[in-house]
């Protein structure tokens, strides 16, 4: 990597690390990341014209880094890289600042690449291509094996109670911010101001993705957080009743599933989520419950039937 940067940016590395599957380097004083584009270039145009948005307006975002030869794409072995001039890599971003920073720009719908807002249509797209995969390697991954099923079940529950809310309001038009494939706890600066994990969503995805994350991090005010973010930002029926199908959908797991296919997890990590199958129930009934305090959503029978 170190002869790819200097060939391609004229920097010499002296020292690296890996984040994720990327790579994280200090030069002249500023913190850098090289990264995989995982994106078509259509997207990184848009994604680029949002940057340079956000930073007319003085947002903390990442800095897009042209190679010598005046292109943000890198090429090399057939892999396309860009290059991220970032802040502070590790400052830690908590839900009131999550809060804070979607409440800068309002955004309107724009190119349907960056637009993320169809969930079912994405969600079963997701199960199928996962199933076709599991069909193909499964046998070699017995965790994902015995597991796969029920959070595929949990997975349809939640594109079933999405459609059911999305009918319910037939006309209504969301508020659209900007958002994020993922957000994880703890939320940071690495991953939060990077502009290769822009979209363009509604409010409640950042905030369910952080409280998910929460929870898999065993953290016990997961339940608080949810309440400051009802309270101070009062969401309507739909939000909460999306918000609620997001909670549904077990995307903590299909992710670990993807690195492990990958290559770039264990499968011994998915023991930590299928061990909190039961807690994750409770949460789930306890999260409708508090919910249903400030706005009616549906139920779901055999959430609502648990005993705490």
């Amino acid at each position: 990597m170190k002869d790819i940067i200097l060939y391609a940016y004229h920097m010499d590395v002296k020292e690296f690390r890996e984040y994720n599957s990327d790579i994280l380097f200090k030069y002249n004083g500023n913190e850098y990341l090289f990264c995989k584009l995982k994106i078509d270039e259509k997207e990184l145009l848009e994604l680029v014209a949002l940057n340079q948005e956000l930073i007319s307006k003085n947002f903390k975002t990442f800095w897009f880094v042209e190679n010598v030869e005046k292109n943000l794409i890198t090429l090399n072995n057939g892999i396309k890289y860009v290059l991220l001039k970032i802040g502070e890599p590790f400052l830690e971003y908590d839900l009131i600042d999550l809060l804070d920073y979607q409440k800068l720009l309002i955004l309107k719908k724009r190119g349907m690449s960056l637009y993320r807002h169809d969930w079912a249509e994405l969600w079963i797209k997701k199960i199928d291509y996962l199933e076709y995969q599991i069909s193909e390697r499964g046998k070699s991954y017995p965790v994902i094996l015995n597991s796969f099923s029920y959070y595929v079940g949990l997975a349809e529950n939640a594109i079933c109670y999405y459609k059911n809310i999305v009918k319910n309001y037939p006309n209504y038009q969301p508020r659209l911010v900007l958002a994020h494939k993922r957000i994880t706890y703890p939320n940071y600066c690495i991953s939060f101001c990077n502009p290769l994990n822009y979209i363009v969503d509604v409010r409640g995805r950042d905030v369910c993705s952080y409280l998910k994350s929460m929870f898999f991090s065993r953290q016990e005010n997961v339940l608080n957080e949810l309440r400051f973010y009802i309270e101070s930002e009062k969401p309507d029926g739909y939000e909460l009743g999306t918000f609620f199908a997001r909670l549904l959908y077990p995307s903590y797991y299909f992710d670990l599933y993807e690195r492990i296919m990958e290559e770039n997890g264990r499968e011994d990590e998915l023991l930590k989520i299928v061990d909190l199958i039961e807690d994750y129930e409770f949460f789930l009934k306890e999260a409708w419950l508090l919910i249903n305090k400030y706005v009616v959503i549906p139920g779901i029978d055999w959430i609502i039937k648990k005993e705490l």
